[in-house]
């Protein structure tokens, strides 16, 4: 491997030691169609949610410049490897309704998104692509690579999009061929001028007047041809928000058991119907798992507490304030009467927000 030449093969032979499929390119810069589309895109940003964020997103404010510009990135950018890693898996709560209880016991269960149930993706794709990122630079003196998992500033569905590797769905989520939607994504920002693989892009894409996904959400956070909006949305709320919910917000009933994340119009995509389970065995070990007695996320004291639990997993992100928050309003929507002992004790809790979700699921269980 030279600075002249790293051929499709060399990099597809890199990204399977990896056991990861060869990777999608977007060459930079962008010329024609897709570098009108990018502006659409960056001109849309800069208009709405980049200047607007939700609470707790303020750092989207500093993508604005860079969100649809590797190059803003890396300095000298000639390409984009795009790629994935499909986390999909099944589990006994995954056929019940939000509130349904799992036959383990009697107990009231918080559901857990799919992706956060094993491994954080953060560590498992991301340490995936560094590895190969080293690899590659150690074999092109001169260039530069840098490895990024969601935690960068590009838009990574218009990143799968542009590339090839995808479509953008109607839950605004990036659906690929093989995982659908259940797939996290990450990429290489590049110096060196890998050129875009023979075919892509690909034809895929919603089919015509499908609103399942739309239709499924349980808190009308997605509409019509493909928006989301944040203040509505359960994974928002239940992972980026911090302290309380305003009272009567929709978040509250339409979450259901959902503890963190919200799988909903995923469920519904007509793509993720035959979808295989991952075999990626960090997404199918269990840290978080797919359902926590709420009982032990009601009794969380401390961060130490979290990390024993939950150390590697994506619920580090909401730490214990916030899972406890979102305890409660599971608990509210519950029916169970037998949680009011320990809501009543998280009523004198030294974080506001918790006290104040306590509270309403109290309020909620009384008058059952």
């Amino acid at each position: 491997m030279n600075t002249m030449s790293i051929s499709d093969g060399i990099l597809a032979d890199l990204f399977a030691a990896e056991n990861l499929d060869p990777p999608a390119v977007l060459p930079w810069p962008l010329n024609g169609r897709a570098e009108e589309d990018r502006r659409i895109r960056e001109q849309a940003f800069a208009g709405g949610l980049g200047s607007r964020p939700p609470p707790g997103l303020d750092w989207i404010r500093s993508h604005v410049e860079s969100k649809y510009r590797p190059d803003r990135v890396v300095d000298g950018c000639r390409s984009v490897l795009v790629s994935a890693l499909g986390y999909y898996r099944y589990d006994e709560i995954d056929g019940l309704p939000a509130g349904g209880i799992p036959s383990r016991g009697s107990s009231s269960f918080g559901r857990i998104a799919r992706y956060a149930r094993g491994r954080d993706y953060h560590k498992e794709l991301g340490n995936r692509l560094r590895r190969i990122a080293r690899k590659l630079e150690a074999g092109a003196a001169g260039h530069r690579f840098r490895a990024f998992t969601d935690i960068g500033p590009l838009d990574e569905t218009w990143l799968a999009e542009a590339s090839g590797l995808g479509f953008k769905g109607r839950h605004t989520l990036a659906i690929l061929p093989s995982p659908g939607s259940w797939a996290v994504l990450g990429h290489i920002i590049s110096t060196y001028p890998f050129t875009a693989i023979p075919g892509r892009p690909s034809p895929m894409s919603c089919p015509e007047g499908c609103t399942r996904c739309i239709d499924a959400c349980p808190t009308g956070a997605l509409s019509l041809p493909g928006r989301l909006e944040a203040s509505r949305c359960i994974s928002y709320h239940s992972i980026e928000h911090k302290g309380s919910l305003e009272k009567g917000n929709l978040f509250m009933r339409g979450t259901g058991d959902r503890v963190f994340g919200c799988d909903a119009c995923q469920e519904a995509c007509p793509f993720n119907v035959r979808v295989a389970e991952t075999e990626v065995e960090a997404f199918r070990r269990d840290i978080a798992g797919a359902a926590r007695e709420l009982t032990e996320l009601l009794s969380l004291e401390g961060r130490d507490d979290v990390l024993d639990r939950f150390a590697g997993s994506p619920l580090m992100r909401t730490g214990r304030n916030g899972l406890v928050r979102n305890a409660c309003t599971a608990a509210g929507n519950s029916g169970d009467a037998s949680l009011l002992p320990i809501l009543s004790k998280l009523q004198t809790d030294v974080d506001a927000g918790v006290r104040e979700h306590a509270s309403r699921a109290m309020e909620q269980l009384e008058v059952l």
